[in-house]
């Protein structure tokens, strides 16, 4: 924002006063007709006490004015930070991964039926020999076990190979030791039944149908920060060109009170010195005998001070 000096200003209108000397009527001036004065204003204005009160309560304003700007363009630069995180939340939430249901199991193609053969008849079986009649064995067990001499059949159970120290049970049989015997098959584990695939396809929909509501709000939320941002942007503008010409109006109505009163206390001092003409001391380009008031102006200035 511009800064306006006040000083400069003071010293712009003061450098205007020559194109304006203050005249006194010489019926005003009746002890020295057609005598010249002069003032150097700019001390006047750096010297007169009020002058370095408008100046600190100036500089005061614009301090104020520049925190009210520098509060509204903190807004702006926050609003832009979230502007730039809405939009990257909006691209990660347009590329979010949602869930594919997988391709159906192709079916298995259907195997033609097998033709079964006829059962073949069986061959007639031969007639059975006369059994030719043998004597009765002398000794019965020799019946049961076909040899002489054996005594009773012998047990179905399993042979055992004994081993030193193990319990009769835990002895193994031959037909483990030999590894002829073929273990039980294991069961094959349960399959867990999954989803059928009409709630597959569903969860699919569902999940692209979030997302998709997602991006649509956070385009809705973008498109309004957006418009948030240039309508701060537009006031800030607005804010800061009425700002100045408030602080030129201030800086003129002040410079305008500083110097009417110089003016006053210059008009005062001429007469009561018997002054007729009086001009900047900038403005003199040759002088002789003119009257230096500059002094007079100042304690006369301070003087009506409250």
């Amino acid at each position: 924002m511009r800064k306006p000096a006040l000083a400069l200003a003071l010293a712009l209108l003061a450098a205007a006063a020559p194109l304006c000397a203050l005249e006194i009527s010489l019926e005003e001036n009746r002890g020295e007709r057609g005598s010249i004065g002069y003032v150097d204003l700019q001390a006047v204005f750096r010297r007169f006490p009020e002058t370095q009160k408008a100046k600190q309560s100036y500089a005061e304003i614009v301090r104020q004015a520049e925190e009210q700007v520098n509060l509204r363009k903190a807004e702006l630069i926050r609003l832009r930070s979230e502007l730039t995180n809405l939009r990257a939340e909006r691209e990660a939430a347009a590329q979010a991964p949602i869930f594919v249901p997988p391709p159906p199991a192709p079916e298995a193609p259907a195997q033609p039926p097998v033709p079964v053969p006829a059962p073949a008849e069986p061959a007639p079986a031969p007639a059975p020999e006369p059994a030719k009649a043998e004597a009765p064995p002398a000794d019965p067990a020799a019946a049961l076990t076909g040899l002489p001499g054996m005594g009773a059949p012998a047990s179905t159970e399993p042979l055992r190979i004994s081993i030193p120290g193990l319990p009769e049970e835990e002895m193994p049989t031959a037909a483990e030791a030999l590894g002829t015997e073929e273990p039980a098959p294991a069961a094959a584990p349960a399959q867990p039944a999954g989803p059928a695939p009409a709630e597959l396809q569903a969860r699919a929909e569902r999940e692209l149908r979030e997302r998709d509501q997602r991006v649509k709000d956070l385009d809705a939320a973008v498109a309004a920060k957006q418009k948030d941002i240039a309508d701060k942007e537009s006031g800030l503008v607005d804010f800061q060109a009425q700002l100045e010409k408030n602080l030129v109006d201030i800086e003129s109505k002040r410079s305008e009170m500083l110097l009417g009163r110089i003016y006053k206390a210059v008009r005062e001092t001429a007469v009561e010195n018997g002054v007729s003409v009086v001009i900047d001391k900038s403005a003199i380009l040759f002088g002789q005998g003119s009257v230096d008031l500059t002094a007079k102006v100042l304690k006369r200035l301070e003087a009506a001070l409250p």
